[in-house]
């Protein structure tokens, strides 16, 4: 493969363009210049090079040239990132919700989000959404009407019907800003809606609260009006001829529409490596494009005309389709590609790529943050050097005469046989090329997907081929639908068969730690030597020979014990829930409570992304502190991603009674996690270093109350004492206050600091110099204040993000909190306070 591409950089200019345009994007989010640095630079270079150009010194003009693209890269991207007007909405809204009225117009379709139907999300929490973008006009502040610019992200509870691209719309509701990385490892909202321009959230209780003022579209709103009806007509034909509960799925395949997919869907394609099905990519504007191909040479018609239906037909499916990199970067290729063919003209699969980077860029600057560009165009890196790989066997192959005669038979399957060896030859360099930015992305590898996707081709081409023509003749002529659509149907309910089968296999797939940012800068330098990207004669002979040692050591980092020289402690930021993991010196893991108040996947995500972010891939002990399901409804969902060695609770908390503990018992059994009974007097063993002590509740059926029962842990390390106190409150807190009192570091305030539940006699009892509040409500610590008194530290994970203890092992004590810049906010004193 390498050399073949040895002289890349020469055959491919684009190439060099694309990375000085990347450069530029890199160096603006990176560095982060003002607008007229970036101004003023592509002036300069433009200039230079011009007059570079005029006295014939062509090689310094190139060079001067590529400075200018990269500030062209930095100011297109300033524009989207950082660039706002005086007068923008961002400077009335705060973290914290405000009422707000304001006048808008919209600007995107109103796409409908499905409720999550969670078993443990309560039945009146279960409401669709709708949400859509819209650009400000107006804000009313104490009755007048204050000029305002730029875009908000309006999401509506329930559905929004009334409201269209181009309507010009007043909206009553609540203003803030998206709250960042609340959680080590977690997804950053903020920076995903300020890639799209957006800096702030609006939301709305009631489609009521959105009025259409008027109607006022201009030719892009026509126009999106247009690509959203479309859109519509197809998710009804798709609606008629598909079984219902396949056509979310049979929306995404062909329209690039997820918006009606269940999380578990999701996760089972993921798991099963068919991910990329649902992700409008190369693989369907290919099929496409060879489907129309097809048609022409049927018919006999000419290069020309061939090249015009093509595009044409790419374009219109561009178009139909939701319009993301993977969607743009395919639908620039193809057309490319097409363009060459009249010309008679070899083309560069690296020049096209580079060439369709540069337009996507250009027009979006921020999608080379984006994953799905990332990975779309590593594939297609993948598939250029697997194909010139191939193109040298094949030549080399034909001119050998000394090539073995064959039997007949083996002569017949040598076609099937060759097709599948150069299937799995491009499979594996894909899988070379985004295996690990997907693992350090989305922490999963699906080794069944190596297996079954190159098998699958003829049975994917099939099943695209049959929903176009669903489609198309649903659209021109819908009497001759039915055929496709059963067909269509059919190969659906195969597809899900596969997928299902795949997701469920054994050894089929596995969540893990990904490697971390380093390992990934020098794999990927590593692929860039080796593929003659980037050339340093001593070096780029012994890259392959690089990339194995580079594999090695990844592999030794990631199955290194995680042994670290202190205890950590993270209160996770789940809103009104509680969730805590703690990692022990020796490498063992240990989670308190796993939920959220009617948002199961928000601590699911939280615990296992905080997990995989400290490189744990395993929790040696879960504890449920009690049967409220804001304190386990994500145990379940986290036992498929994470293997849980044991699940603790107490004798009261299994009232079968409660559906809630029934469903979570029987996930448990069926997943193999021993579930055992706990009491006040049990010990915890998971590391020599660590005493952890349970002193709530006794043995025995409990109080009446769930809260009373609450589990109470005691940890003790290095002379530092941590409690973790659940929901405790009531007769089960008299209980606690009632024994010996012992000096407490950090305390976690019960029921989410709850008056009731944080008493003076609480305070007097423990002496906690720190208080940690898992709440989701504001204001929480300026309310325990008078409880505590000022000596005492008090923090909320609603205010702080997740609130990490670290107690090292001489007794040193300090906090992280996530909202903070990423050191310690807060040191106390580095001996411990009690023996």
């Amino acid at each position: 493969m390498s050399a073949s591409l040895q002289t890349v950089s020469e055959r491919t200019p684009a190439l060099t363009v694309a990375f000085a345009l990347v450069t530029g994007i890199l160096c603006d989010r990176w560095i982060a210049p003002d607008w007229r640095t970036w101004a003023v630079l592509s002036i300069a270079t433009f200039g230079t090079a011009t007059l570079l150009s005029l006295v014939q010194r062509w090689q310094a003009a190139a060079a001067v040239l590529l400075l200018f693209v990269c500030c062209v890269g930095g100011l297109r991207h300033h524009s989207v990132w950082a660039l706002r007007r005086d007068d923008d909405v961002s400077r009335f809204a705060s973290e914290q919700p405000q009422p707000v009225e304001l006048v808008g117009v919209v600007r995107t379709p109103v796409e409908i989000r499905a409720a999550d139907q969670s078993e443990f999300t309560p039945s009146w929490m279960r409401y669709d959404r709708s949400v859509c973008e819209v650009a400000c006009e107006w804000i009313v502040s104490e009755g007048d009407e204050i000029p305002a610019s730029g875009r908000i992200r309006l999401e509506v509870t329930g559905h929004l019907l009334h409201a269209h691209v181009g309507d010009r719309v007043r909206i009553v509701g609540e203003l803030l800003r998206p709250a960042p990385v609340r959680n080590p490892g977690g997804f950053d909202f903020r920076a995903y809606l300020r890639d799209r321009g957006i800096d702030c959230i609006v939301r709305s209780n009631h489609p009521d609260a959105v009025v259409r003022l008027a109607s006022e579209p201009g030719w892009g709103d026509r126009v999106a009006r247009r690509r959203h009806r479309l859109r519509s007509e197809c998710r009804a034909i798709l609606t008629q001829y598909v079984e219902r509960d396949r056509v979310p799925i049979a929306a995404s395949i062909l329209l690039g529409d997820r918006t009606g997919m269940n999380d578990d869907l999701r996760a089972m394609f993921a798991e099963s490596g068919t991910m990329h099905l649902l992700a409008i990519s190369g693989l369907h504007v290919g099929i496409l494009a060879g489907m129309l191909y097809l048609l022409c040479r049927v018919v006999y018609l000419s290069p020309v005309g061939t090249a015009v239906l093509v595009i044409t037909g790419v374009l219109a499916y561009a178009f139909v389709t939701d319009h993301r990199p993977p969607v743009l970067r395919a639908t620039v290729m193809a057309i490319l590609f097409v363009c060459a063919l009249p010309l008679m003209r070899r083309t560069s699969l690296l020049n096209i790529l580079a060439l369709s980077a540069i337009m996507i860029l250009l027009v979006s600057p921020t999608d080379l943050f984006s994953i799905g560009a990332q990975l779309s165009f590593l594939a297609v890196l993948g598939i250029s050097g697997a194909a010139s790989l191939l193109s040298r066997q094949r030549r080399s192959a034909a001119a050998d005469p000394l090539a073995p005669e064959r039997a007949r038979w083996v002569q017949s399957l040598r076609p099937l046989g060759e097709w599948a060896r150069q299937g799995y030859v491009l499979t594996g360099a894909i899988w070379l090329f985004t295996l690990p930015l997907t693992m350090a992305r989305f922490h999963l590898a699906s080794p069944v997907g190596f297996l079954i996707n190159v098998l699958m081709i003829p049975y994917t081409a099939a099943l695209l081929f049959f929903g176009f023509l669903l489609l198309f003749s649903g659209l021109l002529v819908p009497w001759l639908a039915a055929v496709p659509g059963v067909a269509f149907d059919s190969l659906l309910g195969g597809l899900m068969w596969i997928v299902e089968t795949a997701s469920g296999s054994l050894l089929g797939h596995v969540y893990l730690p990904g490697p971390p940012v380093w390992w990934l800068a020098g794999w990927y330098a590593g692929l860039a030597l080796a593929g003659g990207v980037v050339r340093f004669p001593a070096v780029s002979r012994h890259a392959w020979q690089i990339l194995a040692g580079w594999t090695c050591v990844g592999l030794a980092w990631g199955l290194a014990p995680a042994e670290r020289e202190e205890l950590k402690c993270t209160f996770l930021s789940v809103g009104h829930g509680c969730a805590i993991v703690l990692e022990l010196p020796e490498g063992g893991t240990l989670v308190c409570d796993a939920g959220a108040f009617g948002a199961p996947g928000r601590a699911q995500d939280a615990v296992q992304n905080a997990l995989w972010e400290a490189g744990r891939s395993r929790i040696d002990g879960l504890i449920v502190t009690h049967a409220d399901t804001d304190h386990f409804n994500a145990v379940s969902r986290l036992a498929e991603t994470v293997p849980i060695g044991g699940l603790f609770v107490s004798q009261p908390s299994l009232d079968f009674s409660q559906p809630s503990v029934a469903v979570l018992c029987e996930n448990a059994a069926a997943a193999g996690i021993p579930i055992r009974i706990i009491h006040a007097g049990d010990r915890l063993r998971s590391d020599p270093e660590v005493e952890i002590e349970v002193l709530h509740p006794p043995p025995g059926p409990g109080d009446i109350e769930d809260n009373a029962n609450s589990v109470v842990l005691r940890i003790t390390y290095a002379g530092r004492t941590i409690l973790l106190t659940g929901d405790l409150d009531g007769p089960g807190l008299d209980a606690l206050l009632e024994t010996e009192p012992f000096p407490v570091d950090v305390l976690l305030s019960p029921h989410h600091g709850s008056a009731a539940a944080n008493p003076p006699e609480l305070a007097a009892w423990a002496k906690p110099e720190v208080v940690v509040v898992s709440t989701g409500h504001p204001g929480v610590p300026e309310r325990l204040r008078p409880v505590y008194g000022e000596e005492t530290a008090i923090l909320s994970t609603e205010e702080s993000g997740a609130v990490t203890c670290f107690i090292s092992r001489d007794g040193g004590l300090k906090f992280q909190e996530t909202f903070m810049t990423g050191s310690a906010d807060l040191l106390l004193t580095a001996e411990p306070t009690h023996p």
